[in-house]
């Protein structure tokens, strides 16, 4: 590494060949026993490339060269014990390594404000124990990968300013704590369940007006139907009464609709009977008229018969 990284003087007592990093100290290396368990060399103005040699180092369990100016493609080997890798404010290329998906100790991943591009590729399956990672300020594109639903320890995820696309539909599940996907391309409902993470950041995406609305209520079946058909779809139970004892919604609507159906028959009846006495009267008067106007007109025949005689 440090022939890779141009000799720097910033790293002192380091040597390009030989030397013992543990006995001698060598400047940002930490050892346990013989064994260099961590390399912190943030922040010196480091040039150069990481080298191809970081798969060696079995016993690495932190490595942070982050702001720095290494340049070049990201390593396809890496150690692969880490728990913890800050790679952030360099000027690397390239995409994520696939020999990343078996660095299963990892729990800490900082690659952000570097040059990656392209997806960020599906390496997440065996990574477990992933507490954080930063992907931010890259060129990263597509899809989230869909390996990302097996990170069940991610509570910090942070990947704006990138120009990633799709929905946020594989992050539903994960005990995130704090989403940052501000600044990209993603597109449809937000979940509903990320709504509640304490710190989620979204802005400058295409979504559709923040979380997705909630799922309709169930509608009850018109009144009318035969017990056989209160059911729900593909259920095949019979509705039943609530757990406080109270009908549902759809006994409700169907008590509602019976007792309606009985009102308005009692009316049609009460008409009917109204309408029959009427024309029951009517008739009756009729029946009345007419003896009386014929007795009236029997005095006038009466006394023509006598004027006659």
């Amino acid at each position: 590494m440090y022939t890779s990284l141009n000799s720097p003087s910033q790293l002192t007592t380091w040597k390009s060949n030989g030397g013992d990093p543990c006995a001698e100290s060598w400047k940002g290396i930490t050892c346990e026993g013989s064994a260099v368990v961590s390399i912190q060399i943030s922040g010196l103005g480091l040039d150069g490339t990481m080298g191809y040699l970081l798969a060696n180092l079995m016993s690495l369990r932190t490595l942070d060269l982050s702001d720095n100016h290494l340049r070049d493609s990201f390593p396809y080997q890496l150690p692969p014990n880490l728990t913890s890798l800050n790679l952030a404010k360099n000027n690397l290329s390239g995409n994520i390594p696939y020999s990343m998906s078996s660095m299963v100790s990892l729990s800490y991943l900082n690659i952000s404000r570097n040059s990656l591009a392209q997806s960020i590729g599906d390496v997440f399956l065996n990574l477990s124990l992933l507490a954080t990672m930063d992907l931010s300020f890259n060129s990263f594109s597509g899809d989230l990968p869909s390996s990302f639903n097996s990170l069940s320890n991610l509570s910090t995820l942070n990947v704006q300013n990138n120009q990633l696309t799709g929905s946020l539909n594989v992050l539903t599940g994960l005990p995130l704590t704090t989403l940052n996907v501000a600044n990209n391309n993603f597109s449809g409902w937000i979940p509903q369940e990320l709504s509640s993470i304490p710190n989620f950041i979204y802005d400058g995406n295409s979504f559709d007006n923040g979380p997705s609305p909630p799922p309709p209520p169930y509608t009850p079946p018109p009144p009318g139907k035969s017990h056989r058909n209160r059911t729900h779809p593909g259920s095949g139970a019979p509705v039943t009464p609530s757990s406080d004892g109270q009908p549902s919604q759809s006994d409700k609507g169907i008590s509602v609709g019976a007792i309606v159906g009985v009102a308005l028959g009692s009316l049609v009846l009460v008409l009917i009977v109204l309408l029959a006495l009427v024309f029951c009267i009517k008739k009756h008067k009729s029946k009345e008229i007419g003896p009386l106007a014929t007795r009236g007109s029997r005095p006038a025949d009466t006394d023509d018969k006598y004027e006659t005689t």
